[in-house]
C-alpha cells in the first residue's frame, strides 16, 4: 500500500511459483500508477493536463497514455450527452478543490469541442479547465494491471480509493458503503462507486453537467465495468439519471445494489 491518487493504493497478487520476481511486479505497478498521476494531475502546474489547460488555442505535445485518456473522456461525453463532463475543472478552482495555477478566468463547462487530436498534440479550444479526476485514477489501475500482466503476473487486484479493478482468480469482495455485508464478488472486472456523502476528511465534489455540486445526502452509486476509468465515469452518469440501467448498460457499465 502507498499513498498515491489523493488516495491509498493497495496492490495485491496471487501468485503459487515462489520464484516470482513479487518485489519486481509491485514495484513497476506503482511506478506506473505514479507516472499518470504527474501527468495528469490538475494539482501540478508542469502535468501534461495542465500544459494544456494552462496554454488555451496552442498545440501541446503530450504522452500516448495522457492522449488516450482525455481521447476517452470526449468520446464517453459525446455517447452520454454530457452527463459525464470533464471540462469542469473551473468549479473545483471556485470553491477551493484546486488551486489556481494561472488560470485566468475560465467558463464553468465547456462542449464536446474543447478539446481537438492531432498526432502527438492536444489542444484546449475552449476557455474551460480540464480534469480527469476520478477516471485518471482507474485508467492508472487499468494501465499498472496491464503492465503486472505483461510482466507474467496472472492474478492480482488494485484498490485506489474504491475504485477497484481484479484480473484473473483474483476475487475481490464486492461491499459497497452502507451495505451491511459484501454483495458478490469482483473478478476481471472494475468497480468504482461515488456519492452525495460528506465528512471533515472528504469533501463531495460530485456535479452535475453543468458544474453544480449536488447536495449532500447519504445516496451513493456502484457501477460495474470492465475497464475502471469507465466504471469511475459512470457513477457520474448513475448520480445524475439516478442509476438508469438501460443507460449505463448503453454506455458499458451495470449499477450496482448500493445497500443490502
Amino acid at each position: 500500500m502507498k499513498p498515491l491518487l489523493g488516495t491509498y493504493v493497495e496492490i495485491s497478487i496471487e501468485y503459487s511459483d515462489d520464484t516470482a520476481p513479487i518485489n519486481d511486479w509491485f514495484g513497476e505497478a506503482f511506478a506506473r500508477i505514479d507516472a499518470l498521476q504527474q501527468k495528469l494531475s490538475i494539482h501540478s502546474a508542469t502535468s501534461e493536463l495542465n500544459q494544456i489547460n494552462l496554454n488555451p488555442n496552442v498545440w501541446i505535445p503530450i504522452s500516448r497514455d495522457s492522449r488516450r485518456l482525455l481521447q476517452l473522456a470526449m468520446i464517453l461525453m459525446h455517447k452520454s450527452d454530457g452527463l459525464f463532463n470533464p471540462t469542469l475543472g473551473a468549479n473545483l478552482l471556485g470553491h477551493g478543490i484546486v488551486d489556481d495555477l494561472g488560470f485566468g478566468k475560465r467558463a464553468p463547462f465547456g462542449s464536446v469541442h474543447a478539446l481537438s487530436f492531432s498526432g502527438d498534440k492536444v489542444k484546449l479550444n475552449e476557455y474551460v479547465i480540464v480534469c480527469l479526476d476520478g477516471i485518471a485514477k482507474g485508467y492508472a489501475l487499468d494501465l499498472a494491471l496491464k503492465s503486472l500482466q505483461r510482466l507474467g503476473c496472472e492474478h492480482a487486484s488494485i484498490n485506489a480509493g474504491g475504485d477497484i479493478k481484479a484480473i484473473g482468480a483474483r476475487r475481490v469482495p464486492i461491499q459497497p458503503k452502507f451495505a451491511s455485508h459484501p454483495i458478490g464478488f469482483l473478478q476481471n472486472a472494475a468497480m468504482a462507486t461515488s456519492g452525495t456523502y460528506h465528512s471533515e476528511s472528504h469533501r463531495s465534489r460530485l456535479m452535475d453537467e453543468k458544474g453544480v455540486i449536488m447536495p449532500t445526502g447519504n445516496e451513493q452509486w456502484s457501477v460495474l465495468a470492465f475497464s475502471a476509468w469507465r466504471a469511475d465515469a459512470l457513477t457520474k452518469v448513475a448520480a445524475q439519471t439516478q442509476g438508469d440501467e438501460h443507460l449505463l448498460a448503453m454506455l458499458g457499465g451495470r449499477l450496482l445494489p448500493s445497500t443490502c
